[in-house]
């Protein structure tokens, strides 16, 4: 397919993907006007545009991440999701009179979703938009071999042995096979069961649930005999007047341990939860305030009146004794975090030759001090902490919210290094400019790199 003509576009109120058409033009008007009456949702809605003499199909992008900048390090039930969606609108387009060949097979130009298993195409339907059956096997056969996956690396082999081996492989037959195992990755109680099951399942059951209810009621009469030994015995001893029993909490607690469990142990585990919890929110203040954010010693870091009103954190980069720094403080409504005899002078921070991200200012504190660009691969996702099995390279702590948690992406190039937005919602910053989703720009030394609009986490570029 000819993505060459492809060019994004960007306005106030989206991000849009301009193909421009040539001619001769040969529009398949079916296509056309199925699209335009029910256009499946496999499918990104397009316009017809004429800008300048110039006629376009025009695609509103949505808040995706391109399949070329996607998270390719997933276990096997992701990876079958992703692959699956990949192949739907292949199998499922002749439904709407659809020519699976003008689907755009560009891996800039292929969508996924933010959960990774939602695939979103562009259909051109123009004649000179056309892919070749090979081209599109490549376009799969390179999505696998970009993929690791994490948890079933005999799947991954398997795979493999099947595009090697296969010289005639189907659409179809690839789709098939990711259905089978599919409904292998399904866990038991999920699949379909047969009724002899069921009725092994009823009678295993009903088993289960009378033994259960003779231990109750078992537990229950030992209770009761131990109580009215009780009563007998204090009768011996001649309170004959009145008899005061006074309940016993642990026989209680027996019954209320058979029925529900142990509360006594479930209530030492909510104390033990409880503790465990303090305990590390006090390391966490600590590390902040004692030797984590602030740990070099060089770093005077203040949050004064100076930077605004903002509550941004700043470095003062002027040298500035100790003693005198405290004088000056003193009745401004400064509060001084830490200062060290000398700060760091902008000349001393120039002389750490490697490149990074060096920050600049963060309303929150717990943001990396330092991104390091000398990465072993070809690129880094820099993100937020979440309980996502993969996490990206850089990680914010939780609480920042506003960053996704895959963000950007830093590839490195050739001659320099380039940031792309990973279709973020909160965006992304290049010098004051918000980035289009799912482009490369270039980074520059003392670029500044703003990850979202409302509390903004500031970066200034060294290369």
């Amino acid at each position: 397919m000819n993505s060459e003509r492809f060019k994004i576009q960007n306005s106030l109120e989206a991000n849009y993907l301009c193909v421009e058409m040539r001619e001769p033009i040969r529009l398949d008007a079916i296509a056309m006007r199925v699209l335009k009456a029910d256009c499946p949702d496999f499918l990104i809605p397009y316009q017809v545009k004429t800008i300048n003499d110039q006629f376009l199909f025009r695609y509103r992008l949505m808040n995706t991440v391109a399949l070329e900048y996607s998270n390719m390090t997933l276990p096997k039930s992701a990876f079958l999701k992703m692959y699956k969606s990949l192949l739907l609108p292949f199998i499922n387009g002749r439904d709407w009179f659809l020519d699976y060949h003008n689907l755009c097979v560009d891996p800039r130009y292929v969508y996924l979703n933010r959960g990774g298993d939602k695939a979103y195409f562009v259909y051109v339907p123009e004649s000179s938009f056309r892919n070749t059956d090979e081209e599109i096997i490549t376009f799969f056969r390179k999505v696998f071999t970009k993929t690791m996956i994490i948890d079933d690396k005999d799947f991954q082999v398997r795979l493999y042995q099947y595009f090697a081996a296969d010289e005639n492989i189907t659409l179809a037959g690839l789709y098939q096979l990711i259905l089978d195992e599919i409904k292998e990755d399904v866990p038991v109680f999920e699949q379909e069961v047969s009724p002899q099951r069921q009725d092994s399942a009823k009678q295993i059951y009903s088993q289960v649930k009378t033994s259960v209810a003779a231990a109750l009621s078992q537990a229950v009469s030992s209770v009761k005999t131990e109580v009215s030994e009780k009563v007998a015995k204090e009768e011996n001893v001649g309170r004959s007047d009145e008899l005061v029993l006074v309940p016993d909490e642990n026989k209680n607690d027996k019954v209320m341990d058979v029925l529900f469990g142990d509360g006594k142990k479930k209530k030492e585990k909510k104390e033990k939860e409880k503790e465990k919890k303090e305990k590390k929110e006090k390391e966490k203040t600590k590390s902040v305030f004692g030797g984590g954010f602030f740990k070099k010693k060089k770093d005077a870091v203040v949050i004064s009146e100076e930077l605004g009103g903002t509550g941004e954190i700043g470095v003062r980069k002027e040298v500035v004794k100790k003693s005198k720094a405290v004088e000056d403080l003193v009745g401004t409504g400064v509060r001084k975090v830490e200062m060290s005899d000398e700060t760091e002078t902008e000349e001393d921070d120039m002389e750490i030759g490697f490149p990074r991200l060096e920050l600049m200012s963060s309303e929150m504190a717990g943001a990396p001090m330092r991104i390091d660009l000398n990465f072993p691969g070809q690129f880094i996702i820099i993100g937020r902490t979440s309980s996502d099995e993969v996490k990206p390279d850089v990680a914010f702590p939780e609480e920042f919210k506003r960053i996704g948690r895959r963000h950007v992406r830093i590839d490195k190039g050739a001659d320099s290094y380039y940031l792309i937005d990973l279709g973020s919602c909160n965006h992304t910053f290049l010098d004051g400019k918000m980035l289009v989703p799912n482009q490369q720009y270039r980074l520059c030394n003392g670029m500044v790199v703003q990850f979202t609009e409302s509390k903004p986490v500031r970066y200034r570029v060294y290369i």
